[in-house]
C-alpha cells in the first residue's frame, strides 16, 4: 500500500514531527510511505518537495497576500488564521504519485486550497493538528464560541471567518474522507462540528519511540532544581510565556526556592531568573536527555491539541504542569 503524507514542513513544529514519526513508522513496518512537503529541510529521500524554487517563490507571495487579508476587521488576531483560497497546483503532483491513501496533515500556508481537496483522486485521511479544518479562518476558537457547531452568523457585513467556513461547508460536505484526531478534545469537537459531523472520526494518538523517550534512558545530571519549558517558539503568545513568568515569580516568592529555567526550543525568555537555553533540538536522543535534566516540565499553552513535548517529557518520567485546556488533560 502506498501512503502519501502531506504536511507543509518536514521539521518545523509539532505537526511536522508527528507526521514524520508516523511516516517513518509506516516505512519500518513495511508500508510504502512518502512524505510530501512544501519546504524540505532534512536529508531524507523518502521526503519529497512539492514545489520547485520558482513555485515556492510564488507560494510565498500568496502567503503575504493572505496575511494582509487576515488583517481585515472582525478577525481575532490572538490566534493564527489561514484562508487557503489560492490554488497551489500541488494536487496535480499528488495525483501523479498515484497513492492508495492521501494522509493530509497541516496543509495551511497556501499549500492546498479549500477547493483543491475535491480534485484529489485517492481516498483521503485527514489527521487534524488544530481546529482549522472545522472552524472558519481561525486555527482555534475561544471557549464560548460555538460557531463551528452552529454555522457562522449571516449578518450583512462581510466576515472573513464566515466566508472561509462557508467555502469549506460548500466544497467538503460531499467529500467522503476520514478524520483522525490525536486527542479526545479534537475528536469531540470534530464530531460536534457542522462540517465534520458527517465524516468518520477516529481517535489515534501521536506515537513516539518508547526506547528513546524512557525514564531509564538518562538520569538527571544537574543538582539544582530545574523547571523545563518548551515550544518550537517559546515567544509564541499561545505557548504562555507571560503566564509562566508570573507563576515563577509567585513560586519563588512563596517558597523561597532557587531554581534554573531550562528552555527547550527557539527564542529567548526575558526574565530575572537564571535561564539556560538548548535552542531547537532535532535529535530525539538529545531531546530525551534534555527532558531528563528537569524536575518538572511546564507547558503553558492556552490551546493545544496533543503536544508532542508533553508526551515526550511524560514518557521520560518527568512530572508535568499545564492548563486544563484543549488536549492537554
Amino acid at each position: 500500500m502506498k501512503i502519501l503524507h502531506v504536511n507543509y514542513y518536514d521539521t518545523r513544529g509539532g505537526a511536522a514531527k508527528a507526521t514524520y514519526r508516523l511516516h517513518r513508522g509506516l516505512l519500518d513496518s513495511g508500508c510504502e510511505s512518502i512524505m510530501l512537503v512544501a519546504e524540505k529541510k532534512m536529508n531524507d529521500d523518502s521526503v519529497i518537495p512539492g514545489f520547485s524554487a520558482q513555485q515556492l517563490h510564488r507560494l510565498h507571495i500568496k502567503q503575504k497576500i493572505e496575511a494582509a487579508l487576515t488583517r481585515l476587521p472582525r478577525i481575532r488576531h490572538n490566534f493564527p488564521h489561514s484562508l487557503n483560497v489560492f490554488d497551489s497546483g500541488l494536487v496535480e503532483k499528488i495525483n501523479f504519485i498515484k497513492p492508495d491513501i492521501v494522509n493530509l496533515h497541516w496543509i495551511n500556508g497556501c499549500m492546498l486550497s479549500i477547493k483543491e481537496l475535491e480534485k484529489i483522486e485517492a481516498p483521503i485521511v485527514w489527521t487534524l493538528h488544530d481546529a482549522w479544518p472545522y472552524c472558519g479562518a481561525e486555527h482555534h476558537h475561544v471557549h464560548e464560541d460555538t460557531r463551528y457547531k452552529d454555522g457562522y452568523d449571516r449578518s450583512s457585513k462581510f466576515n472573513i471567518n464566515r466566508y472561509i467556513w462557508q467555502q469549506k461547508f460548500e466544497h467538503w460536505s460531499d467529500l467522503n474522507f476520514h478524520i483522525v484526531t490525536p486527542s479526545s478534545w479534537l475528536e469531540k469537537e470534530a464530531t460536534e462540528s457542522r462540517i465534520m459531523s458527517s465524516k468518520a472520526v477516529h481517535l489515534i494518538h501521536n506515537g513516539l519511540d518508547a526506547n528513546v523517550f524512557s525514564p531509564s534512558g538518562s538520569k538527571k545530571k544537574i543538582d539544582k532544581k530545574v523547571i523545563a519549558f518548551g515550544a518550537f517558539d517559546v515567544n509564541d503568545w499561545n505557548k504562555g510565556g507571560t503566564e509562566l513568568r508570573e507563576a515563577l515569580e509567585i513560586f519563588r516568592d512563596k517558597y523561597k526556592s532557587e531554581f534554573e529555567l531550562l528552555l527547550i526550543g527557539n527564542g529567548k525568555f526575558d526574565s530575572q531568573f537564571k535561564v539556560k537555553s538548548t535552542g531547537f533540538i532535532n535529535s530525539d536522543v538529545a531531546l530525551a536527555e534534555a527532558y531528563s535534566c528537569a524536575d518538572v516540565f511546564v507547558l503553558a499553552s492556552k490551546y493545544d491539541n496533543l503536544p508532542n513535548m508533553l508526551v515526550e517529557a511524560s514518557a521520560c518520567g518527568v512530572p508535568l504542569v499545564g492548563f486544563k485546556t484543549g488536549g492537554i488533560p
